[in-house]
């Protein structure tokens, strides 16, 4: 089967074997035989883009008001990829890091879109994806821009599971 292409904005995937099609799911093969099923759903979230983002309040201790919101991104309901973090770990396999925190970040900031302009909206980054030749300045302005956000309520965390995981290094 041919490669096909995800576009994820401006970002192209190599869609190994094709796209996810739910009525060929048991057919679809790559060279290496059986296209897994895990690897067929990893492929359809990012294809569909089935994250949702949900808001945990930070709270501000001098005076216990809403400072602002943690974005945090799961997968689909129902699914192994529900939990970030099996979706996180298998798009580091992969090596499509770049493309999940880009789906993350849109993700995120069309969903405080309503709310970004009065509170602070905090949004984990993994210290990796900077590295990345993918990587592009700028892209979290234009989505900004697109979502009417101020960019000074915007507050980047760097991940702590990729800080503890290279601390050995």
């Amino acid at each position: 089967m041919p490669n096909t292409e995800l576009r994820l904005g401006r970002f192209i995937i190599a869609m190994p074997g094709g796209i996810v099609n739910m009525e060929n799911q048991k057919k679809l093969l790559t060279g290496k035989g059986i296209f897994c099923a895990q690897e067929e759903q990893f492929y359809d979230v990012l294809y569909n883009k089935k994250v949702t983002t949900v808001f945990q309040p930070v709270i501000s201790l001098r005076d216990g008001s809403v400072f602002g919101y943690e974005a945090l991104s799961r997968g689909p309901a129902g699914t192994v990829f529900q939990s970030p973090s099996l979706l996180i770990e298998y798009a580091e396999k992969k090596n499509l890091m770049f493309e999940l925190e880009y789906l993350f970040r849109h993700a995120a900031l069309q969903a405080a879109s309503g709310f970004a302009k009065k509170h602070r909206l905090f949004l984990n980054v993994n210290p990796n994806i900077i590295q990345s030749d993918k990587f592009k300045d700028g892209f979290t302005k234009e989505y900004l821009e697109e979502f009417c956000i101020n960019p000074e309520r915007i507050v980047f965390e760097i991940t702590e599971r990729e800080s503890v995981h290279n601390m050995a290094h």
